[in-house]
């Protein structure tokens, strides 16, 4: 993922878009997109959806999580739950997707338990594909950017970044 930030500088790649910080130094432009706050998820059919109210840590604790090894370094991938200093659930088990396409496939076809920006599951969300767990976690967010190098003058990169503005823009999410 953070090779992400290098192509482009380097001119391997033209335009990104990417969780990020929301300022840019040295050569890269970019604008913050949108702000997704951080959720806990699994498949619609999975045995955590069917139970009412909050899912309890011991429920949790006989699944896997899902860790997308393409994601930013700094990306956790199980929650920190609140009012708790160490995770309670001791030596989680996961399972590792080397995308995030992967992620959610392992996520909607397999009993594993998920952890990322709630923007990147807007469409499995929407569908009821996946659905959000109820838990005791600190709130958590990330900032998608497009990125592109300021040196690069293109109306098709421009066109580009219009259309994602207005996209993100209209999104209702958080």
């Amino acid at each position: 993922f953070e090779k992400l930030y290098a192509d482009v500088e380097n001119g391997n790649v033209d335009v990104a878009f990417v969780g990020g910080p929301s300022e840019l130094t040295g050569s890269l432009q970019g604008n913050p997109l949108v702000s997704s706050e951080f959720c806990a998820f699994c498949a619609a059919g999975h045995p955590l959806a069917q139970l009412r109210g909050r899912v309890s840590i011991s429920d949790l604790k006989k699944y896997a999580w899902v860790r997308n090894s393409a994601a930013p370094a700094i990306a956790p991938h199980i929650p920190r739950f609140i009012g708790h200093k160490k995770n309670p659930i001791e030596n989680p088990r996961t399972v590792t997707a080397g995308s995030q396409q992967q992620a959610k496939d392992l996520v909607l076809y397999s009993n594993v338990l998920g952890f990322g920006p709630r923007v990147t599951l807007d469409s499995e969300l929407a569908a009821g594909e996946i659905v959000e767990l109820d838990l005791p976690i600190a709130k958590q967010y990330s900032v998608v950017m497009e990125i592109r190098r300021r040196n690069v003058y293109s109306a098709v990169l421009d066109r580009a970044f219009e259309i994602a503005e207005h996209y993100f823009k209209n999104l209702k999410t958080t």
